[in-house]
């Protein structure tokens, strides 16, 4: 009798034990189907993110890491557009100091630029 209860107490907890692993391993499987549902956003996120620290390590700082200070060659004729477009950023980021794009003198020989229309964007 004694050997019956022990026998039927083992076969329980046997039963319980099959059970948290078949919930565990169908658990696991249902998270990893969302994993890889979304892994490919996900590593789209990570490849912008990267991309934007990337672009910012390029900057220098002033006034404390208060101010970015970047350097670039920008045709002429785009500036007004650049310049807008800098600014709707730092409105939509809620920037305190407004953002300033200076013409730098320098003797440097600027880099070649040719626009690119319709034809000439596959080359």
């Amino acid at each position: 009798v004694e050997r019956r209860e022990m026998m039927c107490g083992v076969d329980t907890r046997l039963s319980d034990l099959s059970t948290v692993l078949t919930q565990t391993t169908e658990h696991r499987h249902r998270l990893l189907v969302a994993a890889a549902a979304s892994l490919r956003s996900s590593y789209v996120k990570v490849r912008k993110m990267k991309a934007v620290y990337h672009v910012l390590n390029m900057f220098s700082q002033r006034d404390g890491g208060r101010v970015l200070i970047g350097e670039a060659w920008l045709p002429t004729s785009d500036i007004p557009d650049i310049r807008a477009a800098v600014n709707t950023g730092a409105q939509t980021a809620g920037a305190t100091i407004p953002p300033t794009i200076e013409k730098v003198p320098t003797t440097e020989e600027h880099p070649t630029f040719n626009r690119a229309n319709k034809y000439t964007s596959g080359f």
